[in-house]
C-alpha cells in the first residue's frame, strides 16, 4: 500500500498513479507536490520533462476516469517545469482542448491551470514591451501565431459546446456564476487570454478572425 512518506521521487509517484489501485494512485497524486518542490536533482527534472513530453501518449492509454483525473492533476503540478526550449509551447494544446470537454471537473480545472501557465509564458512580449525590444523577433512572431490559433480554437470550442449543452449562458453576467461545465472552463481560459494578452490584442485577434474567415460567431 502506498504511503506518502515512502514515495521519494517523481517517477515513483507517476508509476503508482498509472499502475496502482485507486487509493494508492490518489495518495501518490497528493504526495507529488511536496516531492517536486523539495527535490531539485537533475534526474528529477529529466523525469518531469519526459512525462510532460509524452503526456498525450500516456493519457490515451488510461481507461479509468479516476486514474485520468490523478494523472492530469499530477501533470498540472509539474507542468511549469516543462522544457520550453526543446518542445514547442503548444505541443499539448490538442490534448488540452479535448480535456476542456471532459465530464470530470477536476480534470477540466487542472487543464485550465496549465493553459493559464502557457498563456502567461506566450504573452510575455505583449505584457512587457521592453522584452520585445531586446527579444528575438522571430520568437515573438511564433508566440503571436500560437496565441492567435489558441484563441480561434477556444472560440470555436465555446460555440460548439454552447450548442450541444443547450444552456442559456447569456443570462450569466460573470463567469463565476456559470454552473460547472465545459463551457465555463473554456470561458475561464478565454478570460485568462484577455487578462494576460490585453483587450486591445484580443480585439485585434477578433478582427483578424473576421478578415480570415475564422470567425464562427
Amino acid at each position: 500500500m502506498a504511503n506518502k512518506k515512502n514515495i521519494k521521487t517523481t517517477k515513483e509517484c507517476f508509476d503508482i498513479i498509472l499502475k496502482g489501485n485507486k487509493k494508492d494512485s490518489h495518495v501518490a497524486r497528493l504526495s507529488l507536490r511536496k516531492i517536486v518542490y523539495s527535490n531539485y536533482k537533475t534526474s528529477e527534472y529529466k523525469v518531469i520533462v519526459r512525462i510532460v513530453k509524452d503526456a498525450l501518449r500516456i493519457y490515451e492509454k488510461i481507461d479509468e476516469e479516476w486514474r485520468q483525473e490523478n494523472f492530469i492533476v499530477a501533470l498540472s503540478t509539474i507542468y511549469f517545469l516543462r522544457d520550453y526550449k526543446k518542445y514547442p509551447p503548444d505541443h499539448l494544446f490538442p490534448l488540452f482542448l479535448g480535456l476542456l470537454q471532459h465530464s470530470n471537473g477536476n480534470i477540466r480545472y487542472a487543464t485550465v491551470r496549465m493553459l493559464r501557465d502557457e498563456i502567461i509564458f506566450l504573452s510575455i512580449y505583449l505584457r512587457l514591451p521592453e522584452e520585445e525590444k531586446k527579444g528575438d523577433r522571430q520568437r515573438k512572431l511564433e508566440f503571436d501565431h500560437i496565441l492567435y490559433w489558441l484563441y480561434v480554437g477556444l472560440i470555436r470550442l465555446s460555440d460548439v459546446i454552447e450548442t450541444w449543452e443547450e444552456v442559456d449562458y447569456e443570462k450569466y453576467k460573470y463567469i463565476d456564476e456559470i454552473p460547472s461545465s465545459s463551457y465555463k472552463s473554456v470561458q475561464m481560459v478565454i478570460a485568462n487570454m484577455i487578462e494576460f494578452c490585453g483587450e486591445e490584442n484580443i480585439e485585434a485577434m477578433n478582427r483578424e478572425m473576421t478578415l480570415r474567415g475564422d470567425d464562427v460567431n
